[in-house]
């Protein structure tokens, strides 16, 4: 009767949205209702939507700010440049008052990277096409090398190229590049073929500075490969969501390191035609 009750729709459509959910319209974040967290790298401000945490683990990061042009700011060198973790957080998907409960997951991870600039022989992030170029290297790179050690590993299951093969962009194409306030940003997903995406959203802040985030998603109490739920659809709406609330403020140097990156690239096209 309780049932019946509130699944009336008058009374429905005045419950919680995270008790209206079901498993074909899973809940997660709220990036509507969420407040903005700041973090100010080196004066360029970066604001983002910053939902409650619901997804437990121990290693969540709030860093406040950071001088971007200092190496000691950062982790340990690799080869190719610096990283530091600016935040990490995570959060559950639901399936509403009369489902399961908890179905799944996802972690998301910001990070800025300062590249070597000379290893790539790349002269501006900032140019049009060298973030890519980077991107395209780098992935490469990463993946190739997850591919062949699951190639000549020993494991107990022989290597499965339809299940155990990591799947990258390899064009710029596949990298959608677009623009972002002014900012040249790309977003793609790496995947293994039976596991949930990760969503990965890149930008340029200056000539040497990459902003990325990761976002992993991880299915519990659903196969997200199945038609009866939309978790897959949930994680990457969760990505995109987080995406579009990214506010990048330029300082006035970073700003002249953009123009001067347009113009440049305007005379490469010029040379090119």
């Amino acid at each position: 009767m309780l049932k019946k009750l509130l699944l009336w729709p008058p009374i429905y459509k005045r419950l919680p949205a995270a008790w209206q959910a079901s498993k074909l319209n899973l809940y997660g974040p709220d990036f509507e209702q969420a407040p903005w967290k700041e973090i100010d790298l080196s004066g360029i401000k970066l604001k983002f939507k910053n939902p409650p945490q619901t997804e437990m683990f121990p290693n969540d990061i709030r860093v406040e700010g950071m001088n971007i042009y200092d190496d000691s700011s950062y982790n340990p060198p690799w080869d190719g440049g610096r990283t530091k973790t600016l935040y990490k957080s995570g959060w559950v998907y639901t399936d509403g008052l009369f489902g399961d409960g908890v179905v799944g997951g996802g972690t998301l991870q910001m990070i800025i990277q300062r590249r070597d600039l000379k290893k790539y022989g790349l002269q501006s992030l900032l140019i049009p096409g060298q973030l890519e170029s980077i991107l395209l290297k780098s992935l490469a790179r990463k993946y190739e090398e997850k591919n062949r050690k699951l190639r000549e590993g020993d494991y107990l299951e022989p290597y499965n190229p339809e299940v155990d093969i990591w799947l990258y962009p390899k064009t710029t194409e596949a990298l959608n590049p677009a623009e972002h306030q002014g900012l040249t940003c790309c977003s793609f997903s790496v995947r293994k073929p039976l596991k949930p995406k990760i969503h990965t959203w890149t930008t340029a802040i200056t000539d040497e500075h990459i902003l990325e985030f990761f976002y992993m998603p991880s299915a519990s109490g659903v196969d997200h490969l199945a038609d009866d739920n939309n978790f897959a659809e949930a994680a990457e709406r969760t990505a995109r969501e987080f995406a579009e609330n990214i506010d990048i403020t330029l300082t006035p140097d970073a700003e002249r390191q953009r123009q001067a990156a347009l113009t440049e690239a305007s005379k490469l096209a010029q040379q090119r035609a």
